[in-house]
């Protein structure tokens, strides 16, 4: 599909790494894998080049696919195992085991009094703690609740199942004024409220909770007798009750569980503690590096690519070689105009970037990086350029002066051309037809005489005779299986080619 001005010549780099000249080459593996391809075009007579590479997947059965290539923390192509799905990470005493964006499987850990994993605030433990009626300066206990002080009521419990912030309602109806507050568990699904009785010697209080948000209570009452600080504890079962983020009772779209936000730019879409299906943002990645000279023949790569990481790179370096390193070096072992590609795959797989340049190395091995283009003699970098002066010879004998075109063909500066065309491209010394079929190589000549050179009749012949050596008793003395030849041909002009075939399958 590549275009360009014609002629276009093309340079394959196949994935076995040989090459190919051909506009549409075929290629059979041999068994699975991931691979790479690239080509090289130049068109336009040499001042146009572009590369494009890709990679292709090829299965056990040998179907191939070209989709995007990724792979999950497991190293398995198009894996399920990616950044913030379920894992295992082999310790019993964690939860909520994830992998995270550096492919690690790691869970949150023992969760303590305040719901922090592997935190200090463990039953036993000082613990200061606000609590709707106040705040708790105390010691944490078997419940993981705040308790200290002195003439204080405290109301405490566990709401199984609760999705963070149920909701606790508490009355007490004998004291002055009359207590009647609401409040949510915390993420832990505990909760604890404090006040003073206006008569702790006796009383009752109603404790209240709701598994759906106020619609439905669940009520019991406690009475309590106590000199100095005393505790209510009444706990709760929200399970098989709750009503998940789409309104289903008992549903699995919870709050931490995977969802779709519907748009395509972001990925591992969860439900927030708000019922909110949110994802992480894609973010871009552009491939990027520069090439520097060590030595003679030697390069290094600097990679300037950037991207969210993990950042994995795939080179395909000038001998056709593949490499995974960050800035692999490479040397060269001849002069000549060299390829180079980085493809990046970055942000968990989502983002994929592919730049390529070209080396130029001289005969001494030095390395140059500027843009490469040819001139109108084929020299790279050369002074004849479109435009420029030029001089070319005619078929007939002599020279004539002028300027090379955009197609690089060296005409006169004269106006208009042997046709009458004003800065038309029928100069003397281009081709044109004369209409004899006798000739060939038809060219305008000084006086705009379409002329062709007459083809001279050539003549094969051939003189044959048995090899032999001398010897000084016996005189000659035929040499087995070796001829002795004489080429004979004559006739025709220009530069002659021979082809032998010695009937044995053999040529020359």
């Amino acid at each position: 599909l590549s275009t360009g001005a014609s002629p276009i010549t093309y340079s394959w780099w196949l994935p076995d790494g040989s090459s190919s000249t051909l506009a549409e080459p075929t290629f059979a593996f041999s068994q699975s894998g991931v691979y790479g391809i690239c080509l090289t075009i130049t068109a336009d007579s040499g001042f146009c080049t572009s590369v494009m590479c890709d990679t292709i997947v090829v299965d056990s059965s040998g179907l191939i696919s070209t989709n995007p290539i990724w792979f999950d923390c497991l190293g398995v192509l198009w894996g399920p195992a990616m950044p913030g799905s379920p894992c295992d990470d082999g310790d019993p005493n964690t939860f909520g085991d994830a992998w995270t964006n550096n492919c690690t499987c790691a869970g949150m850990g023992q969760v303590d009094c305040l719901g922090i994993p592997g935190g200090p605030n463990q039953p036993g433990t000082p613990c200061t703690d606000s609590i709707p009626g106040g705040v708790i300066t105390g010691t944490w206990d078997a419940n993981c609740t705040c308790v200290g002080g002195a003439s204080t009521l405290y109301v405490t419990g566990t709401i199984a199942g609760c999705n963070g912030s149920t909701l606790v309602n508490v009355q007490d109806w004998w004291t002055q004024p009359n207590l009647d507050t609401t409040f949510s568990t915390g993420a832990n699904c505990n909760y604890v409220f404090a006040y003073d009785p206006t008569s702790p010697q006796f009383g009752y209080v109603t404790i209240s909770y709701s598994c759906d948000g106020g619609l439905t209570w669940y009520t019991d009452s406690v009475n309590y007798s106590f000199s100095g600080a005393f505790t209510v504890q009444q706990n709760g079962n929200c399970q098989g009750a709750l009503v998940d983020c789409l309104g289903v009772p008992g549903g699995s779209a919870l709050p931490g569980t995977p969802c779709n936000d519907g748009n395509p730019m972001t990925y591992s879409d969860t439900w927030d503690n708000n019922c909110n299906c949110t994802g992480i943002p894609m973010s871009n990645c552009q491939a990027d590096f520069t090439v520097q000279q060590t030595a003679p023949w030697q390069i290094a790569t600097v990679n300037n690519s950037t991207g969210v990481p993990p950042i994995d790179h795939l080179w395909w370096l000038p001998d056709g070689s593949q490499s995974t390193a960050t800035n692999p070096s490479f040397t060269f072992t001849q002069a000549g105009v060299y390829g180079i590609c980085l493809t990046i795959t970055a942000d968990s797989g989502y983002c994929t970037s592919v730049m390529c340049d070209t080396v130029v190395v001289d005969s001494s091995g030095m390395i140059n990086t500027n843009p490469v283009w040819y001139d109108c003699l084929g020299t790279l970098w050369g002074p004849n350029m479109p435009g420029t002066a030029c001089t070319d010879s005619l078929p007939s004998g002599g020279t004539f002066s002028g300027v090379w075109s955009a197609n690089c063909v060296c005409v006169s500066n004269g106006l208009t051309d042997c046709l009458g065309i004003p800065g038309g491209p029928n100069m003397p010394g281009t081709p044109c037809d004369d209409g004899n079929p006798v000739t060939s190589n038809d060219m305008w000549d000084a006086n705009c005489n379409c002329t062709g050179s007459v083809n001279a009749p050539c003549q094969a012949d051939f003189w044959v005779i048995q090899a032999y050596t001398t010897d000084s008793l016996l005189g000659p003395v035929p040499i087995p299986n070796e001829l002795w030849l004489w080429n004979l041909s004559n006739g025709g002009s220009g530069t002659y080619s021979y082809l032998w075939d010695f009937g044995d399958g053999t040529t020359s």
